[in-house]
């Protein structure tokens, strides 16, 4: 059903917030953003990892790529940004998190040039 246009295909979610079916998985090159340190806090799983690092005061925080597979947030992490939380407000936390996630991407597709 789904066949691969071409082998430089690249599929990236950014909040999608739906689960992928296998078959979908298994035929395209799929990554995600994810704005969690979840290799190294693997509770920050699932959706608004941001606010559950602000009340669980999480230290290091940060972002990563991953590939897409049909569980929650369980792809190989291709790439990872981590920074130390001295955030004294939640937007300043987000503020952060966006930094780590471009900083992630930018690492992720570095290595795919």
């Amino acid at each position: 059903m789904y066949k691969r246009q071409a082998e430089d295909t690249l599929v990236t979610l950014h909040g999608y917030l739906r689960i992928i079916p296998a078959d979908v998985c298994e035929h395209l090159v799929m990554v995600n953003g994810h704005p969690g340190a979840i290799n190294i806090f693997p509770e920050l799983k699932g959706k608004d990892p941001q606010y559950r690092a602000w009340v669980g005061n999480y230290n290091p925080v940060g972002s990563v790529v991953h590939r897409v597979t049909p569980g929650v947030d369980e792809g190989e992490i291709l790439s990872s940004v981590c920074y130390t939380n001295r955030c004294s407000s939640i937007d300043e936390l987000f503020g952060l998190l966006k930094r780590s996630s471009l900083e992630s991407w930018l690492w992720y597709l570095k290595g795919k040039v």
